[in-house]
């Protein structure tokens, strides 16, 4: 398995932004398989209130942006878990350890 953590700075859901407390999207791939596949854990510094559904997310780190589609895994209003249901763009296959 090969793997990635990327530090995010900021983060669009649904084009509206979030003020982040915390952010990482974690990425992996099987060796031999061309998919990868991605979540995104963020901490809201205020309260954000989102129903189970999916989403279009823009994560920024301090170098690039990352977009894709995500679900909502869980979230209390303050942390939040998604996780990726197609392509990652921003990302190429041969960047993952």
């Amino acid at each position: 398995m090969r793997h990635k953590r990327f530090p995010i700075t900021s983060m669009l859901v649904a084009g509206r932004q979030v003020s982040l407390r915390y952010g990482d999207l974690l990425v992996a791939t099987d060796d031999g398989s061309d998919q990868i596949d991605w979540e995104c854990l963020a901490a809201s510094n205020d309260e954000l209130q989102l129903e189970p559904s999916s989403y279009s997310l823009e994560l920024a780190s301090a170098l690039r942006v990352f977009t894709g589609d995500a679900i909502l895994v869980r979230s209390d209003g303050l942390a939040h878990v998604f996780r990726g249901i197609g392509p990652l763009e921003g990302l190429a296959l041969t960047e993952l350890n």
